[in-house]
């Protein structure tokens, strides 16, 4: 189960600026940090996928280029505030690049009524985890995040 474990990476990431570049956006602090600190490589927590066995920030960059197999916004253009961060059946897990909220998308979704589900990449994390790991029931993570929408929350534990 080498995907639940999150591990220090061993040497920085050289490609953080490749992927602001590509992105056309600086990344929330505390978000860099994390992925500058962790191998997000190969990870997972419960349903959601960050890493699968690749670099995780040619991911992101993929996750968010325009064309039409990762497309994830409706539209010609990706919000420039935006950007993908993992994915979840069905859901697409959402960063907004100036305020550091998460939301999560489905296929259906309308992107201008995105929900938050997480005030930020580190309460989202603590959300997943809780769920997961079944020390929290989803009304309680929703208050703890400071979710608008607790839909996500409940279809996650089931």
């Amino acid at each position: 189960m080498s995907d639940l474990m999150l591990k220090r990476r061993t040497s920085p990431p050289t490609n953080i600026n490749m992927l602001e570049r590509s992105i056309n956006t600086r990344l929330p602090s505390e978000f860099r940090i994390f992925i500058e600190k962790y191998n997000m490589d190969n990870f997972t927590l419960g349903a959601i996928s960050f890493g699968t066995n690749d670099d995780y920030i040619e991911q992101l960059i993929e996750m968010n280029s325009d064309d039409d197999f990762s497309r994830w916004w409706t539209g010609s253009l990706r919000p420039s505030n935006t950007i993908a961060i993992a994915t979840s059946d069905p859901y697409t897990i959402l960063l907004n690049t100036e305020n550091g909220k998460i939301s999560a998308i489905t296929s259906e979704s309308k992107m201008t009524n995105l929900e938050t589900i997480a005030c930020n990449f580190s309460m989202f994390a603590r959300g997943v985890g809780t769920i997961f790991l079944k020390q929290g029931n989803p009304s309680e993570v929703e208050i703890a995040v400071r979710a608008e929408n607790g839909e996500f929350w409940r279809e996650l534990s089931i």
